[in-house]
């Protein structure tokens, strides 16, 4: 499965990414394809939780069949 990224806000959700990852993982992943994520952000216990990519803080992990925004610099593609 291939996801297309738009420069901006971008919604990533799928019953299966493939492999476990982390928010930081999840950018390295889309780096590697020549992507440009800026921002990983998810709901998380009544408010917004964000990773920073760089930032070695709140790499939290990314669960299956839950909703996640992008923030992307470029657009792009990523294959998880």
């Amino acid at each position: 499965m291939t996801v297309s990224l738009v420069a901006g806000w971008n919604l990533i959700a799928g019953p299966y990414l493939g492999v476990p990852y982390t928010a930081e993982t999840m950018a390295q992943s889309m780096q590697a394809q020549g992507g440009t994520p800026r921002e990983i952000v998810r709901w998380w216990a009544g408010g917004w939780s964000s990773y920073v990519v760089g930032i070695p803080a709140n790499r939290f992990a990314v669960e299956t069949n839950r909703g996640y925004f992008v923030r992307c610099a470029t657009p792009g593609a990523w294959i998880p």
